[in-house]
């Protein structure tokens, strides 16, 4: 059997972030007329059905929806705060995440197979960082003010893909606010000085709808059933996707600065995720036949709502290296968690 474009349209669409569960495809509704009477007849019409069936299900990515829904939020994990200590009064940054799952390495070398390709994320944002302790030095008991970094974070994108014979339509947005405490000042020189120890949590939200649509064409001949010498399925499908995903990070993070424009840093986390995600139901259309008694042979090609929930509590690891032009600056991040995703996240900031 010639192999289905709409693969290529769902590799595309997992580069968008969709928090999607395992999607499946059915024929069903199958009507067979007076051919049912035929000894054998349906037996051969529903083997060569089954067969178009499986072979759709089994070469689509097997994702599941908390697996993806963790990749989105380790994509955005490294977004919405920094790590590295390099500013005084106020930053400004863009930054950028991706993550997949640890079976990525395998995937591009062309060991894996597309079914076993992995759930992938990614995220954007645009970066407001403040140093309240320049404003206000108040304590309240053990919490005090001068100690406290706040950030804002935002993004927003949507975008049109056409080709031949698919086209995507996405729509990304995401926002975080982030407070950042000082538990254990740093100490030490600026050619060798270790930042101290920072607590970092917040509030975010991810939200991803996708639109794809794609050009199916399959036929299959048919032997043995009299009247009857093919049957196919032609349209053009289109699949939706919406996810939204709040996580709850809670980053224990510390480094040093070294030669005053290197920075080194590491940190543990553990997000708490929240969200669910869906595919709606979809009519693909039927099937038709070609042969004297072929339209007494119908079937509708079903796509099955599927939904699900990220893992609730997921602990993570980053590690990151930062140069530091005093201005203007640039990071990259490696992040991993316990459930399989690996990340990483680069980004541009200026800062005073």
């Amino acid at each position: 059997m010639k192999p289905f474009r709409i693969l290529t349209a769902s590799t595309l669409a997992t580069l968008f972030a969709a928090a999607a569960q395992a999607q499946t495809i059915s024929i069903t509704n199958r009507t067979y007329g007076t051919i049912a009477t035929i000894p054998g007849a349906q037996s051969i019409i529903d083997t060569q059905l089954d067969t178009l069936q499986s072979e759709i299900n089994k070469a689509l990515p097997g994702w599941e929806s908390n697996k993806v829904a963790n990749a989105t939020a380790l994509a955005g994990s490294g977004l919405g705060a920094d790590y590295s200590d390099v500013f005084s009064w106020a930053l400004l940054g863009g930054n950028v995440g991706v993550s997949a799952g640890s079976n990525i390495f395998s995937f591009m070398k062309g060991d894996a197979k597309l079914d076993t390709l992995p759930a992938v994320g990614a995220q954007g944002n645009v970066l407001l960082g403040f140093n309240l302790g320049q404003l206000a030095k108040a304590k309240f008991g053990f919490f005090d003010m001068s100690k406290l970094k706040v950030y804002a974070s935002f993004f927003s994108y949507s975008h049109n893909i056409n080709f031949d014979d698919f086209g995507l339509d996405a729509s990304v947005s995401h926002w975080s606010l982030k407070g950042q405490y000082k538990l254990f000042s740093g100490v030490g020189p600026g050619l060798a000085r270790w930042t101290g120890v920072d607590i970092t949590s917040g509030l975010s939200q991810s939200k991803t709808t996708l639109k794809l649509s794609t050009s199916i064409s399959q036929s299959v001949d048919v032997d043995g059933v009299p009247g009857v010498t093919s049957f196919s399925f032609t349209g053009k499908p289109v699949i939706d996707i919406d996810s939204s995903v709040f996580v709850i990070p809670v980053d224990v993070s510390t480094g040093v600065q070294l030669g005053y424009f290197l920075n080194l840093y590491a940190g543990l986390g553990l997000d708490f995720v929240f969200g669910s995600s869906k595919i709606p139901a979809a009519d693909f259309g039927d099937i038709s036949g070609s042969g004297a008694a072929a339209s007494e042979i119908t079937a509708d090609v079903l796509l099955s709502e599927t939904s699900g929930s990220p893992t609730v509590a997921n602990m993570r690891y980053f590690a990151g290296l930062g140069l530091d032009g005093k201005v203007i600056g640039t990071f990259v991040q490696f992040n991993g968690n316990v459930t399989g995703q690996l990340g990483g996240t680069v980004g541009v900031r200026a800062y005073w």
